[in-house]
């Protein structure tokens, strides 16, 4: 299991033009991440029992969907 933060800098990796997470009224977590694309932005969720559950969940998603990691800004 990761941690959060870890968790975190690993998904913003992925181009998004907006991302986050929602604890839910029934007790569970929802994810979402908005990849930017020339028809505008395609919305992926995920959810799970918790915000680390959750957050694992979508990581998994964006690697499945061979979505590359952009390059980092540098300084």
């Amino acid at each position: 299991m990761k941690d959060r933060e870890q968790l975190i800098v690993q998904i913003r990796r992925y181009p998004h033009a907006s991302w986050g997470t929602l604890p839910r009224q029934n007790g569970s977590w929802e994810c979402f991440f908005e990849i930017p694309g020339p028809r505008g932005n395609q919305r992926l969720h995920a959810y799970g029992k918790d915000e680390i559950d959750v957050l694992e969940k979508m990581l998994e998603i964006l690697q499945r969907e061979h979505i590359s990691p952009g390059e980092r800004e540098r300084p």
